[in-house]
């Protein structure tokens, strides 16, 4: 059998905590409302309020918070640094920029992910990865790469940005932000509500990880990447749709085996209407037994580091056997009523994904599965 990877640790670094515990009382305790924007003048805003987390929009507090996070996730996978650990960062505001171009001369699009490499004492690969709200998905794709080619024993990967003046006004300009907060999947959403944190996973070979003893939260099953071109920011279904069939043919599963899918449901009216498109085209008749749900109205949206927290969120429904609802809807006012299964038929997870799309037409999809020891239970 393929020698399959794993994750065998997880740290987050977020307004609501830094653990998976944490990140489960989150979604079990309602919604949580978005604070004014403080850092920055927001003037005529159409939405000021954010979760905000980091305490400056300086790149250092960024560069200190996600190397701090990174030595967690070792921490918790009892793992110290080491020459074949490597680092998949996915972020879009790990750079230093003003008007006239870098701050520094090292500040590149790739500066969070040198800086943090370098204080880590890291010696294996070394991946930047900015796509836009794909980011970290796609990073966590490329470490699942980079250790099925051996280059690497151990991977750290996720994500981790910041809100920064430049990223909300952009939002405010598109239109594209809900000053009341994001409700995914309402048939009356504005737009999201911007937030920001850090997430980091370690990935290993399950033989290296069952050598060492190490605890395993989850199979790292399957990922796919794919890129439409459609628009520089309107999604669109059949690049997701893409993506997906990918990350269902490298996991070797169908999609009556998923079980639960946590959507990028960003709250944008187009966004959520591609989504549904995408669901209905990959799973067809199935789709009614899924659990789907999107985890933004938690969390907000941690732009390039969203698929992060997201993939982190799958780990908690397949340890708690439990998946988040969507407290802001109720039967009339969801988009998803009468197509998927609802919170309370969830029964027994084994097989979870997570879809992540991003402007430029960038699509990302991710497969957990439930870890068991015995290989014929592991699908």
């Amino acid at each position: 059998m393929t020698d399959r990877i794993v994750i065998t640790g997880v740290a987050i670094n977020a307004p609501f905590g830094r653990t998976l515990e944490d990140l489960g009382s989150l979604l079990d305790g309602g919604i949580r409302r978005p604070k004014p924007v403080d850092r920055f003048p927001v003037g005529g805003a159409k939405a000021g309020s954010a979760h905000l987390h980091w305490p400056v929009q300086d790149i250092e507090a960024l560069i200190d918070g996600t190397t701090e996070t990174a030595l967690a996730a070792l921490d918790a996978a009892r793992l110290a640094t080491g020459h074949r650990i490597g680092l998949a960062l996915g972020s879009i505001s790990g750079m230093d920029f003003d008007a006239t171009g870098p701050r520094r001369a090292d500040d590149g699009v790739n500066a969070l992910g040198r800086h943090c490499f370098d204080r880590l004492g890291l010696f294996g690969p070394l991946v930047h990865v900015t796509s836009a709200c794909t980011s970290s998905a796609a990073a966590l794709f490329w470490a699942k790469s980079i250790l099925e080619n051996d280059d690497a024993d151990v991977m750290l990967a996720g994500g981790a940005d910041r809100i920064r003046a430049v990223d909300f006004a952009g939002f405010n300009i598109l239109r594209a932000m809900d000053p009341e907060g994001t409700r995914p999947f309402h048939t009356e959403r504005r737009g999201i509500t911007m937030g920001e944190g850090a997430c980091i996973l370690v990935l290993e070979r399950m033989s290296h990880a069952l050598a060492r003893g190490a605890d395993i939260h989850a199979v790292f099953s399957g990922g796919g990447l794919s890129s439409d071109g459609h628009h520089a920011t309107a999604p669109r279904h059949d690049g997701l749709v893409a993506a997906s069939r990918r990350a269902l043919a490298a996991a070797g599963l169908t999609p009556a085996d998923i079980q639960y899918v946590n959507c990028h449901g960003t709250g944008t009216p187009a966004n959520d209407r591609e989504e549904l498109k995408a669901l209905q085209a990959v799973f067809g008749p199935h789709l009614r037994a899924v659990c789907v749900g999107s985890t933004k109205g938690f969390t907000g949206h941690w732009l390039g580091s969203a698929g992060a927290i997201e993939a982190a969120v799958l780990l908690s429904v397949l340890h708690r056997q439990r998946a988040p609802g969507m407290p802001w809807l109720s039967g009339p006012d969801s988009i998803l009523a009468s197509h998927t299964a609802g919170m309370e038929e969830a029964r027994g997870f084994r097989h979870v994904m997570s879809n992540s799309l991003g402007f430029g037409g960038n699509n990302a999809s991710l497969i957990f599965s439930r870890f068991s020891r015995h290989a014929s239970e592991q699908g």
